[in-house]
């Protein structure tokens, strides 16, 4: 057993020995190639134990709605650019073709706002989050998009003039909702469906359910990849976030100019503003108040 340990010591013993020797930069290029080599190493270990997400089932491609007459749609296929675009550098590439930078075209967008929520076990929170959702994208995009409107209105075209130049200022108008069922073992679908029902969302709010649960990133990813609109935003189901702030992150993206990068563009909403609000000050306390109950309980019960 002595033998064992005193083989690192004099290992780094010679190791010490020999960095005194060096001179500080053949020092310093030893270290940054010891460190550099090491996190190689560890990124290309991450890389072979990283798990591949697995590719989805056909019922994952595909989505449910409710209906006029009070029941539920059979499935139906969801859109899916993504497919379509992976569809079109798979035949590019298989061609010979020159590969441009952006290899790849996506549709059109159908609607101006697609909204993605990715739920598991949300039947007690998802009505509320849909409740004021519902009511902002009413407000802001309408049902359908402008070209459907305009086609419907006919007589009524000038009754609704100054409506539809507001409408074409803000954009194509309409939008969806998806959600996306992760594996959910509760009433999570009977809820969406019955506020999709209540508010005559029949189309416009889709449920598609995952086989398997894939986790918040993976419920996410998959809703993006089957979006039909201009914009796209998840929103939790919990209803953490006002629905109304949305409309900031649009306007951040609308100032990205198409000349800076192509017109893409991600804005991101953050929380931090909540940290000293009266709702997270709430929260912890009655957390405090709940931990501190727990150990009085058990000192209760160890007295007894």
């Amino acid at each position: 057993m002595a033998t064992l340990i005193e083989i690192p010591q004099r290992l780094l013993g010679t190791v010490y020995e020999y960095a005194l020797r060096m001179s500080p930069l053949s020092l310093l290029l030893l270290l940054l190639a010891t460190a550099g080599t090491t996190l190689i190493f560890l990124y290309a270990a991450l890389l072979l134990v990283a798990p591949i997400p697995r590719p989805p089932y056909p019922s994952e491609k595909t989505y449910i709605t409710s209906t006029p007459s009070g029941s539920r749609t059979s499935p139906q296929p969801l859109p899916c650019w993504h497919d379509e675009w992976v569809s079109h550098r798979d035949e590019a590439e298989n061609s010979n073709a020159e590969i441009q930078k952006h290899t790849g075209t996506i549709d059109d967008p159908e609607v101006e706002m697609s909204v993605v929520i990715p739920a598991y076990n949300e039947e007690e929170r998802l009505e509320i989050m849909l409740e004021e959702a519902i009511a902002f994208l009413d407000a802001e995009y309408g049902r359908q998009p402008l070209s459907v409107r305009k086609e419907k209105s006919n007589g009524n075209a000038k009754k609704h003039a100054g409506f539809e130049a507001q409408r074409t200022a803000m954009g194509i108008g309409g939008y969806e909702i998806l959600i996306v069922n992760d594996g959910s073992v509760d009433r999570t679908v009977d809820v969406a469906l019955r506020v999709s029902q209540k508010h005559g969302l029949h189309d416009v709010l889709r449920v598609c359910t995952l086989k398997e649960n894939r986790g918040k990133g993976g419920a996410v990813t998959h809703g993006f990849r089957h979006v039909r609109g201009a914009y796209a935003v998840f929103a939790d189901a919990d209803g953490a976030s006002r629905f109304e702030d949305l409309r900031k992150l649009v306007e951040g993206c609308r100032t990205v100019s198409d000349e800076d990068i192509g017109g893409r563009a991600i804005a991101v909403g953050s929380r931090a503003h909540l940290v000293g609000s009266e709702a997270v000050v709430k929260l912890q306390f009655h957390l405090l108040f709940s931990i501190l109950k727990d150990i009085t309980n058990e000192g209760n019960s160890v007295r007894h």
